[in-house]
């Protein structure tokens, strides 16, 4: 990771930021210093840039979740279920060289690793205000072609397994003999 300075943002090269970006993350960084990244909201816009959010326009982007400040025990529940879209986010700089930068084995998910990575360490915030402002057209990288949308379910798999502990099952089995089961036990 070569980035220099004490901040790094990443930023899609479809999409735009608002003016405000910068000093509203900094600002959630100043208030929340052991915050490691910053993320934002996004609204959505067309290849010319018109904003399309409420338009009525059809598109599996616009049914997106926006994120909300949470607890790192509320992140992890929500990261449980799959990916948060944050339009763009800050990092600190040296938060992503500390932990090794995006991993290309995740592909698509690498930002997911990385979220639940940092939230082992500390939690994130989000400016809760749509900041980011994601172009839509018919080749956005993350819409996934057949083959890639086949190995999302297991991408999330291997990467879950790093950060969460399976669940215990248990199973209670009784023997009764001659079918003769007290009826208020087996109904508990």
């Amino acid at each position: 990771f070569r980035a220099k300075g004490e901040f790094f943002t990443s930023l899609a090269a479809d999409d735009t930021i608002s003016p405000t970006f910068i000093e509203k993350c900094l600002a959630e960084f100043a208030s929340h210093p052991w915050t490691e990244m910053v993320g934002t909201q996004t609204d959505f816009m067309d290849a010319t840039g018109r904003d399309i959010t409420s338009s009525g326009i059809k598109h599996p982007f616009l049914g997106v979740a926006k994120p909300v400040n949470g607890t790192k025990e509320q992140w992890l529940e929500v990261f449980a279920k799959g990916n948060v879209y944050f339009g763009a986010s800050m990092y600190r700089t040296k938060v992503i060289s500390d932990v090794g930068g995006w991993e290309k084995q995740w592909e698509v998910l690498a930002d997911y690793e990385m979220y639940l990575r940092l939230l082992m360490r500390e939690t994130i915030r989000v400016v809760e205000e749509p900041l980011t402002h994601t172009r839509i057209h018919g080749k956005n990288f993350s819409l996934l072609n057949q083959e890639r949308a086949l190995k999302l379910p297991h991408l999330y798999h291997d990467i879950k397994g790093l950060y969460y502990r399976p669940k215990i099952k248990v199973g209670i089995a009784t023997p009764f003999y001659e079918l003769k089961g007290f009826s208020p036990y087996i109904w508990s």
